[in-house]
């Protein structure tokens, strides 16, 4: 009988919801299909009641915050085992505030909407479990609740239906634009810690920061990032009105209210310009160099209504003139389509040495970097580990010698070290039995 050959053993550290919803399994399914690694669950009741010394010790780890996880808790176990992260979890800290990302992106050159930034309080910090809970369901259960006593339920008022270029539409309106409130004097201090007066203007078409101006429809989003109580508002000359977007609860994700039109001035909020989607949202969970697993879903803002199948949203639909039929043609065009929903092709051993012929392919590195009209090379490389056919058609993985895999690994502290050193020497060691002996 052959030998198993030892897998690297990769920690999952979140929070139960994140780690077992049906986007996270399917990566985690992904993994597995290589054989390669052990997958390792953190669990709440261990990151919560254990102390970190007691924590299994892994290789590598995935890890991620979300609203009650113990940072500083995981942290601490990250420095104490130094495992390697594909991710940096440190970095996550910028999440907790929407303007911290923000001003990241501005700095890295990123492009994004038009916005306005009214800062009201000190940054965020989210760290460890958060003693007050934002966007409980409770709290949206009862908004829901409060708004259909107001509104009949089977004609609830709509959204007005916005065009495109919306804003350059009703520049013309400006003029003519009433004031919704009287000037606010904000103050905060600038970096030498010296009082500054900011003023914020508002209308029924626009609202004005320090002299900067942003036409409606925008989008107003709370600093702190695990608030999601997003709204947007419409300006007057398209019907008005207020939409809130909130997690998905019952068939909902966001209400319409259109006697609301003032926005909220009790803590700090950026204003976006309102970008059209053609009714749908990309969502990215994870990105790397030779792979991405994304969700298109229905925009919340198109009408609030989430259509459901078994627990998944619908992303074929036909309303309002949005088809999904356009949305699958678009992601074809951007050569994104596997990406989106997984692989596209059936692999059978013939297909995939057909692909590897016909493009000249020679190498793993080769395949799982191919992409072409809408076929991954990587979809490929893991039917043919599926297949166990990956080692007939590459002969890579044998060209390392345990010597000089000792080489590259001898100086390396963790097996993480080793695997940031030279992953293919790691592999080949993993392979063939060597890395006790030589790590």
């Amino acid at each position: 009988m052959e030998e198993k050959l030892p897998k690297h053993t990769l920690g999952i550290c979140a929070m139960k919801k994140k780690i077992h919803s049906p986007h996270m399994q399917q990566i985690l399914e992904f993994i597995s299909s290589f054989n390669d690694f052990e997958l390792i669950e953190f669990t709440e009741d261990l990151i919560f009641n254990e102390e970190v010394e007691k924590w299994p010790v892994v290789e590598s780890m995935i890890v991620f915050f979300s609203t009650g996880f113990p940072y500083s808790k995981v942290l601490k176990y990250i420095n104490l085992r130094k495992p390697f992260l594909p991710n940096n979890f440190e970095m996550q800290k910028i999440f907790w505030d929407r303007i911290k990302v923000m001003n990241m992106l501005k700095e890295n050159n990123i492009p994004i909407p038009n916005e306005i930034i009214v800062e009201r309080e000190e940054e965020i910090n989210n760290e460890d479990e958060n003693d007050i809970e934002l966007n409980t369901s409770n709290e949206i259960e009862e908004m829901i609740e409060n708004y259909y006593k107001e509104y009949d339920e089977e004609n609830k008022p709509k959204a007005p239906a916005l065009v495109e270029n919306v804003s350059e539409s009703n520049k013309s309106d400006e003029t003519s634009s009433t004031k919704l409130d009287n000037v606010e004097k904000i103050i905060t201090k600038n970096e030498k810690g010296e009082e500054v007066i900011n003023e914020l203007e508002e209308y029924d078409e626009y609202i004005v920061y320090n002299g900067r101006k942003i036409m409606k429809p925008f989008v107003e989003k709370p600093r702190n990032g695990d608030d999601h109580n997003i709204y947007i508002y419409y300006p007057m000359s398209h019907g008005g009105g207020q939409t809130r977007l909130f997690r998905k609860t019952r068939d909902l994700s966001s209400l319409y209210y259109p006697n609301i039109n003032k926005i909220r001035r009790d803590k700090s909020y950026i204003y976006e310009e309102y970008l059209q989607t053609d009714g749908f949202d990309i969502k990215v969970y994870t990105v790397g160099e030779n792979y991405a697993h994304a969700e298109a879903r229905k925009s919340p803002s198109l009408d609030g209504i989430v259509e459901r199948s078994k627990g998944k949203d619908w992303i074929y639909f036909h309303k309002d003139g949005i088809t999904g039929l356009g949305a699958y043609r678009a992601a074809k065009r951007l050569d994104i389509l596997d990406d989106l929903f997984g692989e596209v092709v059936s692999w059978t051993e013939e297909k995939i040495r057909k692909l590897l012929e016909e493009n000249n392919i020679t190498t793993r590195k080769e395949l799982c970097s191919f992409r072409k009209n809408g076929i991954s090379g990587l979809s490929a490389y893991a039917a043919a580990k599926r297949l166990g056919i990956a080692d007939d058609l590459f002969g890579d993985i044998f060209h390392w010698t345990k010597e000089l895999c000792a080489e590259i690994a001898s100086g390396c502290k963790y097996r993480s070290e080793f695997i940031a050193k030279n992953v293919n020497a790691y592999q080949a060691a993993l392979y063939n039995g060597w890395l006790d002996e030589i790590t």
